[in-house]
């Protein structure tokens, strides 16, 4: 990966590369080799950030996400818990989300200057 010959491993741009591998892996149906990046980008992330910080929220968002797809429900469960508290935390403090992904969310994907529109429905075009 590119960001790896640039970054040091515990610089924010390489963790959210690797983390958004993994993530990618997960999505393509390579779990075993999504797990390996997704356990390295929670590493990496908690050196980066720290354990409260939503960069580290959104990695073990990732891992939570693979290891309920993989019925491993109780570390799902801790992980994706740890990740919500961090996201609810960030919102008391700050009144908004930065830089957070939620799986199944378009706007969350979208690009900033998209987050004022919504999609499109067909049948409601004039």
């Amino acid at each position: 990966m590119l960001r790896e010959r640039f970054y040091r491993p515990d610089h924010p741009d390489r963790v959210s590369g690797v983390a958004n591998l993994g993530w990618v892996l997960l999505l393509g149906g390579e779990r075993v080799e999504a797990r390996q990046v997704l356990e390295s980008a929670l590493v990496q992330a908690e050196r980066a950030y720290g354990l409260d910080h939503p960069g580290w929220a959104n990695a073990a968002q990732s891992l939570g996400e693979l290891n309920r797809i993989e019925g491993r429900f109780a570390d799902a469960r801790e992980l994706l818990q740890r990740a919500l508290s961090i996201y609810e935390s960030q919102v008391r403090r700050t009144g908004a989300l930065h830089d957070v992904r939620i799986p199944g969310c378009w706007w969350t994907s979208a690009p900033p200057w998209a987050w004022s529109r919504r999609p499109r429905d067909s049948s409601t075009r004039p």
